[in-house]
């Protein structure tokens, strides 16, 4: 099944250079490649965070990394290497692959984020994997998100990132979505699943749905619940909010 994302990861490509789409100072797209374990689970969830803190993959990484071994692709550093090395798109999911839910590099694994997506895991039981909403990120002085961009760029990239995750998620077939982002980002959602019966509604009463809630449509093959960020729940005393949606998955999964 991971030639089916490899196909396309490299239709992603051909359109953006077809259409000369430019982000300059942008990182590298987050492509993903799936464990046997995970296409072979009867429950498969994706989890998705809000976008990487800059994403490549060179030999560079692999020397401060030394349990990444030896890289045999190009360096692919930036949007603009994506574009015009021939094995960009073999680099990043070989370099997802590698980095491996970040197991190599312990500063990382230590974020929230990344603690939270182990309680998913050891809660669920059940095979997950990490992906992201937007596909780059973009550096400045204000740190590394892509709502950082200039806006003229963002509302270009937009739809090929829109339909990059709804394409994906389609051969993901998860069970579940879990989006640990933030109601900022739910127009992504809404973007990548235009439909007029998609609707965002509460998953407790006494919580909004845009601080806990769960999309959901009749002819959606997947819910997607979602919630903010780790980090803003932790620093706002709402991580339960995570187990909530654990819960509710759990009993959903058993009807």
């Amino acid at each position: 099944m991971n030639s089916k994302l490899h196909s396309l990861y490299s239709d992603f490509k051909y359109e953006l250079i077809k259409n000369d789409i430019k982000f300059p100072g942008a990182s590298a797209p987050y492509l993903l490649s799936p464990t046997k374990e995970y296409w072979d689970s009867k429950f498969k969830v994706v989890v998705l965070g809000q976008e990487t803190l800059g994403w490549n993959w060179s030999k560079q990484n692999c020397s401060d990394y030394p349990a990444y071994g030896n890289w045999p692709y190009s360096d692919i550093c930036c949007y603009d290497d994506f574009l015009t090395h021939q094995d960009s798109v073999d680099a990043l999911m070989e370099g997802y692959t590698r980095f491996d839910n970040a197991s190599h590099q312990p500063k990382n694994k230590s974020r929230a984020f990344w603690q939270a997506f182990d309680q998913i895991q050891q809660d669920l039981g059940c095979s997950i994997i990490s992906g992201n909403v937007c596909r780059i990120s973009y550096p400045d002085d204000n740190g590394s998100r892509y709502f950082n961009a200039p806006k003229e760029l963002q509302k270009i990239f937009d739809p090929y990132q829109e339909k990059l995750l709804r394409n994906e998620l389609e051969i993901l077939c998860p069970n579940a979505v879990i989006m640990l982002t933030s109601s900022k980002y739910d127009d992504f959602i809404w973007n990548a699943f235009p439909y007029p019966e998609l609707t965002l509604n509460p998953i407790e009463n006494n919580i909004a749905e845009t601080k806990l809630g769960k999309f959901s449509m009749p002819n959606l093959p997947f819910a997607i619940y979602r919630t903010y960020h780790p980090q803003g729940l932790r620093f706002t005393g709402h991580l339960d909010w995570i187990q909530d949606i654990c819960n509710l998955i759990k009993n959903e999964s058993v009807k």
